[in-house]
């Protein structure tokens, strides 16, 4: 038995052995910002780390290899020094370019190149200006009214045991709402307020709130969550971070209701592990209109009027620009809320004083604090994607290149996607496929790596993923074989994965790691022998954190 067990083991370091020789790419992923002083000689490190461990190839990511026309010429010289530092350690550089999810450096050239999101506002001609109709009541926005610890109009979590009315610490008025720790943690964990309330579809509203804390600390806490009816969905994924400590300040939060005619807003914690209190008060909500307003094909602006009479731009009112859209510090960074666009009157407009308009037009998709997504059908997008992978060839002069498409979380909701009429899945299949040929006509010989959540139906690939209208199936159907996928789906059905994408028959590459147990790796390399064609594995870090780069490669590869 124990000689069986010997030799057990013995055949089993000869698999692993063997294994380790398959994984033609041993990688470490490295983001980075090469115009920041000390960036260089930071990377200098991690690379010289790797080599040592048995690394042969370090994914880097900058999202200025999308905007290098724009970049100082101290930032090229950096990039020589690391192309220096990985040759001379033999060592391969796979830049990562294109961000399709994070598109904000995609559209630094047209911001207007956003996805966007449709509104169709009614207003109310006043004084030559117009004015969103009809408001939109969130009653007792104030939290003036109440009997005892429970608000009057508003749902709250066991008032007097986790919420409270306090009347003598407040922003404005008699009152506030107060959330407090009292030392008891509630079985479900919940520490909310919320009303339910009508709104129209389609139309962009801004909530306010001012909030104060004391030794405040929660895993997951929400300013304002929207929760509309139709989906069940949040409107609004963003959060805002806040001190443990501070005094009263005002937070803001921006959406677009979509296709809900009612809405539910949260405020608290939901996690039960709330320390410390927290205080709200002075709750306002209104139709906002035109912010972020983006003006291309496939995104117009339409003015009518109640008899139908369709307005027209310049002769009844005034040019319509945000400047501000998609330049917020710096082209292609967005912001939720801003100052407002208005819609100005011509002095010989054909608008009456007190008409009702309706207005249609649309706005940049943003989801959570900044997130945007190209246009999947705008082709003017593919001109500054052929630029990008010209310019980042020819700088880095790369085995391969890895295309950044992950967690598109909006898409086919503006007319030029509409009017194509196909699902996300069909335009995501679409838009990729039209990507991959731009690579090969840059460079044929140039190997393509992508994440897989996007194409795998056990992650993204499905229907009701975040704001996507309709299903994302079958965007897998637009790469062909020789893309090479970074599979970074350790926990959720990681087998599944695995088969899936060699049943596409692609090659993989276990993007393992993620900033948890670096052995990990090994059980995942395990279960893809025999079931998937798995070529490499790469120590994939959010936090910047090389300090087990080398149990990982123990791990997955064992010494070089």
């Amino acid at each position: 038995m124990k000689q069986l067990s010997v030799l057990t083991i013995f055949f089993c370091l000869i698999c692993t052995f063997a294994q380790a020789n398959e994984l033609s790419y041993r990688w470490v992923y490295v983001r980075t910002n090469l115009v920041k002083n000390g960036e260089v000689p930071r990377i200098q490190a991690i690379m010289q780390k790797a080599k040592l461990a048995g690394y042969n190839g370090v994914l880097l990511g900058d999202t200025k290899f999308n905007v290098l026309d724009i970049q100082p010429p101290f930032y090229f010289k950096n990039v020589e020094v690391l192309k220096k530092t990985a040759k001379d350690l033999g060592l391969d550089i796979y830049p990562e370019a294109i961000p399709v999810g994070y598109s904000g450096p995609l559209l630094y050239y047209d911001p207007n190149l956003v996805e966007a999101v449709p509104n169709r506002t009614g207003y109310l001609v006043t004084h030559h200006e117009l004015i969103p109709y009809p408001p939109v009541v969130l009653k007792n926005n104030d939290l003036e009214f109440s009997q005892g610890d429970a608000l009057t109009e508003w749902w709250q979590d066991k008032p007097g045991e986790r919420t409270f009315v306090d009347r003598n610490i407040k922003h404005s008025g008699q009152q506030s709402i107060r959330m407090e720790d009292t030392g008891k943690t509630p079985a479900d964990g919940m520490y909310r307020i919320d009303q339910k309330i009508d709104v129209q579809p389609f139309r962009q509203y801004h909530l306010s709130v001012w909030v104060k804390t004391q030794d405040f600390s929660a895993l997951k806490y929400r300013v304002g969550l929207a929760i509309g009816d139709s989906h069940k969905e949040s409107l609004n994924n963003f959060n805002w971070d806040l001190a443990s400590n501070q005094d009263w300040k005002k937070l803001d939060v921006v959406f677009n209701s979509m296709d809900n005619a009612n809405l539910t807003f949260y405020f608290g914690v939901w996690d039960g592990k709330m320390k410390g209190k927290i205080w709200w008060d002075d709750i306002q909500l209104r139709e906002i209109g035109l912010v972020n307003l983006v003006r291309r094909e496939g995104c117009p602006l339409i003015v009518k009027g109640e008899d139908g009479t369709i307005y027209k731009e310049g002769q009844d009112f005034q040019p319509v620009k945000d400047e501000l859209m998609g330049n917020y510090l710096w082209k292609g960074n967005y912001d939720l809320f801003h100052k407002l666009p208005v819609i100005h009157l011509t002095p010989n407009s054909r608008i009456k004083e007190g008409e009702h308009l309706k207005v249609s037009y649309y706005c940049a998709g943003i989801v959570g604090k900044d997130q945007v997504n190209i246009s999947l059908s705008d082709l003017r997008v593919d001109q500054n994607i052929y630029k990008i992978l010209d310019e980042v060839n020819k700088l880095f002069a790369p085995k391969g290149i890895f295309l950044d498409y992950e967690e598109m979380r909006l898409a086919n909701w503006d007319q030029s996607d509409q009017s194509r009429h196909m699902t996300p899945g069909q335009l995501l299949a679409d838009q990729v496929r039209r990507c991959l040929d731009l690579v090969h006509k840059v460079n044929p010989k140039l190997k393509i790596f992508l994440w897989s959540d996007m194409f795998d139906p056990n992650v993204n690939a499905h229907d009701h993923y975040y704001m996507v209208n309709g299903t994302l199936e079958g965007s897998w159907k637009g790469l062909s074989k020789d893309v090479i996928i970074a599979n970074w789906n350790y926990r959720k059905g990681r087998v599944d994965t695995l088969k899936w994408f060699n049943s596409l028959g692609h090659e993989q590459i276990l993007a393992g790691y993620y900033d948890e147990s670096p052995t990990m790796i090994r059980d995942w390399l395990d279960e893809a022998h025999g079931i998937a064609n798995v070529k490499g594995a790469m120590y994939t870090t959010w936090v910047d954190n090389y300090n087990d780069l080398e149990i990982f490669a123990q791990s997955a590869w064992g010494k070089p």
